[in-house]
């Protein structure tokens, strides 16, 4: 599992990302129900501990803000997150009054680099 969420407000679940999807697990480990199979991104367990909030991916890959009520796994759709595609979420945190959260985002960056003129001995003779 990854991204634990304890319920604070319940104390008995813990929410977490397994590989069935969004997966609520008891603390003792004896019970578990998977509420969402959608890919969701961060999450956060609502103030009452009777819904989680969080980002998830729409099948035409936009970020979606969503709550999802744990006892009868309705969604609601709260609005996009309005970030490129290849930025990444990390983290997730609701306000204790559910009016505001806040998340992290980062922007991937990459370069190549060609060394030119490189000897590898195992070749000997070639450059590679």
């Amino acid at each position: 599992p990854a991204h634990p969420k304890w319920n604070r407000a319940a104390g008995r679940w813990i929410a977490c990302l397994t590989g069935d999807g969004l997966t609520l697990i008891s603390d003792d480990g004896k019970e578990s129900r998977v509420l969402s199979k959608d890919p969701w991104l961060v999450f956060g367990w609502s103030g009452d501990g009777k819904s989680l909030v969080g980002i998830k991916r729409s099948l035409d890959r936009r970020r979606q803000i969503v709550s999802l009520d744990v006892a009868t796994l309705s969604e609601k759709a709260i609005g996009d997150l309005p970030l490129p595609p290849a930025a990444e979420l990390r983290s997730f945190s609701l306000s204790p009054d559910g009016k505001s959260f806040a998340t992290s985002a980062s922007r991937p960056r990459s370069s190549i680099w060609l060394l030119e003129g490189f000897h590898n001995p195992a070749l000997p003779g070639r450059l590679r």
